[in-house]
């Protein structure tokens, strides 16, 4: 349980633009050593944090304790629910740990991981699927494609965005949307009619989510 609180503290100090700090406590919370999940999370908490900090050898250190912590485990966590960290999950922070420590290995690898965690949600029951993750998974993918000068791959990983109701898109997908809207109106794309229409469009569905009827289910994780 001490683990696990040290998770939700990271996670609130990492929403709140702390992220040294959400690094720190996901230390603290590897300290407190338990079986299961845990451990994978608190890994991918901190190697997500580090990499946005921009400690980037901090965060590839991170992202390896945590598929080390993952691959010791036997059978699953006791405690499921919301004490459990899917392996889903767990791909889903390594993508975009991996887009924020950058560099076209890191970005490949990103694309990889984003497109793992997809699969596994979408092949999960229904309750063990988070939206908030497929959003940001779908995101980081299309973010990734465009790194990568490939904006055919970005539109296509923003369908998924494009096609779902903006009221399912919690404050945080907003925000990278938001950003990647500024990416595509970049000097390197020159002007590109492909880039300035994804951005409209993205400006279009950032402007529906950010709506007040817009109610988002579930809070970024």
């Amino acid at each position: 349980m001490l683990a696990w609180v040290r998770a939700v503290e990271s996670l609130i100090a990492y929403w709140t633009g702390r992220y040294e700090q959400a690094a720190r406590l996901a230390q603290a919370g590897r300290r407190h050593w338990a079986p299961g999940s845990i451990g994978a999370r608190l890994a991918s908490l901190e190697a997500r944090a580090l990499a946005i900090a921009g400690d980037r050898v901090g965060a590839v250190a991170a992202l390896a304790d945590a598929e080390r912590s993952r691959e010791a485990m036997s059978g699953h966590d006791e405690v499921p629910g919301i004490f459990a960290f899917p392996a889903a999950k767990q791909f889903a922070y390594a993508g975009t740990t991996n887009l924020a420590v950058g560099g076209r290995e890191h970005v490949q690898q990103a694309i990889a991981s984003a497109g793992s965690a997809i699969r596994l949600y979408r092949s999960a029951e229904d309750d063990d699927q988070s939206v908030g993750d497929l959003f940001a998974a779908h995101v980081d993918l299309a973010r990734g494609h465009l790194l990568l000068g490939d904006l055919d791959g970005t539109q296509a990983m923003l369908g998924f965005v494009f096609d779902s109701p903006p009221d399912r898109m919690s404050a945080s997908i907003v925000r990278r949307l938001t950003a990647l809207g500024r990416e595509l109106g970049g000097p390197q794309y020159g002007g590109a009619a492909q880039a300035a229409h994804l951005r409209e469009r993205l400006q279009h569905t950032v402007v529906l989510a950010a709506s007040p009827a817009a109610h988002p289910p579930e809070l970024p994780t």
